[in-house]
């Protein structure tokens, strides 16, 4: 695994700000990456060797402080099992997890976690996606079948890959192992850090699954620190394929929580039609229907932790996204509720007071 650092400050060539928790943004994203890639490992632990290169983090006490704090607030029930010091700037972190768990909800809320954190390198993507758009327009060739059927997934990006909404890169230089230069069709990104390599062909064949598993191999090599997790898949007479079938789960995910974001962030829906069903374990839905428990949690506690209390060195993250404002949208509408049965039965209260006078 690379000890490349994840934060934004080292990730972005002309960074807008310096980022106020690097060293935090940095570890949370890094334990989102290892789990997401054991997922799609088939494994059921994951083993993080993360670089702390920015001084804002110093000892175990504060590592465990910051897995604590971040996932504990979180849906997710699973152990760390070990917190190991390598070296002075290296630290090695070790989850487990039952083979019973539900990758399903685990996914879910690795997207919320890694979307929230990833956050900052939105406005980067953003940039990016309008100027390799520009140059792809300047670029492609019109007479070639090959790039027709490009322009198609571009312009229909949102149906075909909904999610990622950011072109990150195109005809991208790939050596092989015997230094051979190959070109890598697509690349696109999602606010979650979610990347996906695409290759497009206009024929079926196995050779284009097999470039496209060797694309995603060297992107993973050369845009670390940039993506959380990368998906590889073709593009073949408007079909878009997988190339790991462990891959599908994280896609139906991130489609899922892209639409409903998307609905939430325009307004389409509102506090009283949320689906609590999006955002809460079935085993707890079961408990009691009428109230939302999307802020109850198991959480991931260190194995050797007594309990210790959030470390107040620790930088606050101001970044205000989409997963936080459900919560509070879920925690808003509760309080409603809540006042409007009091204010009922204080009002039954008094009638029934009154009809006891007369």
């Amino acid at each position: 695994m690379s000890l490349a650092c994840h934060c934004y400050s080292c990730n972005v060539d002309y960074p807008e700000f310096i980022y106020p928790s690097s060293d935090i943004q940095n570890l949370i994203l890094q334990i989102c990456k290892g789990i997401f890639e054991a997922i799609q490992n088939e494994n059921t632990s994951a083993e993080i060797i993360c670089s702390i290169l920015h001084g804002q983090i110093h000892n175990i006490n504060e590592i465990e402080n910051c897995i604590n704090e971040e996932f504990s607030r979180n849906d997710i029930s699973i152990i760390c099992k070990e917190i190991k010091r390598l070296s002075t700037d290296t630290w090695k972190i070790q989850f487990k997890w039952s083979e019973s768990h539900d990758n399903d909800l685990l996914i879910k809320y690795l997207l919320k976690i890694s979307k929230e954190w990833y956050d900052p390198f939105t406005n980067y993507l953003k940039q990016i996606d309008h100027q390799k758009r520009n140059e792809w327009l300047s670029d492609k060739d019109t007479n070639i079948n090959k790039d027709e059927l490009k322009q198609n997934l571009l312009d229909n990006l949102e149906d075909y890959l909904p999610g990622f909404k950011y072109l990150f890169e195109y005809s991208w230089d790939s050596y092989d192992d015997d230094n051979n230069l190959h070109k890598g069709d697509f690349i696109f990104a999602s606010d979650s850090g979610v990347f996906i390599v695409v290759e497009v062909d206009i024929t079926h064949e196995d050779a284009v699954k097999t470039k496209a598993l060797k694309c995603k191999s060297k992107a993973s090599e050369k845009y670390v620190g940039k993506y959380i997790t990368l998906i590889g898949a073709t593009f073949t007479y408007s079909t878009i394929e997988l190339i790991d079938i462990n891959d599908e789960i994280i896609i139906q995910n991130l489609k899922k929580f892209h639409k409903f974001s998307q609905a939430f962030n325009n307004n389409q829906i509102t506090y009283s039609e949320i689906n609590h069903n999006q955002l809460t374990h079935p085993s707890q839905q079961e408990e009691s229907p009428s109230i939302s428990v999307a802020g109850a949690v198991v959480g991931i506690t260190a194995a050797a932790a007594i309990g210790y209390v959030i470390c107040s060195r620790i930088p606050i993250k101001t970044v205000v996204t989409t997963g936080t404002m459900i919560y509070k949208a879920y925690q808003d509408y509760q309080e409603i509720s809540r006042n409007n049965d009091n204010n009922n039965n204080n009002n039954n209260n008094n009638n029934d007071n009154k009809m006891k006078l007369d």
